[in-house]
């Protein structure tokens, strides 16, 4: 079985972040995923305002492989205290089935960005104010028992009585019947379902992905940008990369 985690990047070491698209498609013979490569990060430079202050690139995919390799890369921080990748790679069973996997991310993920978020009132107040409270999303995609399967996490912060708040976690999950198509996106992504719409019967999936991706980093060059990657797990777990990007390690 193979399953392939793949990540939004949500915050960065200096301040909270901003940008990407992440794009997801489960067919009845397997999943693809595709993704820009811009980290966007933001620096504080007043007292609740935010700027960008430094770009770079880098590969947002995880890879989890039977039996014990996990293969990470991109930035999803929040400071020192919390990392999405080292999150993943240390709670993540290798082997552990996609239904539970979706529970555990859930728990894990709220648990930890709770911990990281209680340090930062500051952070708190941005996200609620500036991202509607919208803290991470997680686009997860894997091939279990020979049905391809597909599904996204987000997760929100919600305030509670006397300045307490709470992590809540919602997920969505492509429908059980494996035949249908099924597409989800996060991130910068006001472009893509026009052009995913645009482009069907034109072209192979795997071109009207990257061809999404090209049109949002038209739309979006502050917050989205080349190379792309995209990557497939067939409904049997088989791992393929279709464009690494800037993903080439993972192809090992």
């Amino acid at each position: 079985m193979g399953t392939l985690w793949h990540i939004l990047l949500a915050f960065s070491l200096v301040g909270l972040a901003h940008g990407t698209v992440i794009i997801g498609v489960r067919m009845q013979e397997g999943v693809l995923i595709g993704s820009d490569s811009m980290h966007v990060k933001m620096q504080r430079v007043g007292v609740e305002r935010f700027e960008p202050h430094y770009v770079s690139s880098g590969c947002k995919d995880v890879v989890n492989r039977s039996p014990f390799k996990i293969y990470a890369a991109g930035s999803a921080k929040l400071g020192p205290a919390f990392f999405v990748d080292d999150v993943i790679a240390k709670n993540m069973p290798p082997l552990i089935g996609f239904d539970a996997a979706i529970e555990l991310l859930q728990k894990v993920l709220s648990q930890e960005l709770t911990k990281a978020l209680s340090a930062s009132p500051l952070y708190r107040k941005i996200i609620k104010d500036r991202l509607s409270g919208s803290v991470l999303s997680v686009l997860v995609g894997g091939g279990e028992k020979g049905v391809a399967k597909l599904a996204t996490v987000d997760f929100k912060l919600q305030d509670l009585p006397r300045g307490q708040f709470k992590i809540a976690a919602t997920p969505t999950v492509c429908p059980s019947n494996d035949s249908a198509f099924c597409f989800q996106s996060i991130g910068e992504n006001s472009s893509v379902d026009l052009s995913m719409n645009e482009t069907r019967g034109r072209m192979p999936i795997d071109r009207r992905i990257k061809k999404a991706l090209e049109v949002q980093a038209f739309a979006s060059p502050k917050w989205v940008g080349s190379p792309f990657s995209i990557v497939s797990v067939s409904r049997l777990g088989v791992i393929r990369w279709v464009e690494t990007g800037l993903c080439a390690a993972d192809k090992k």
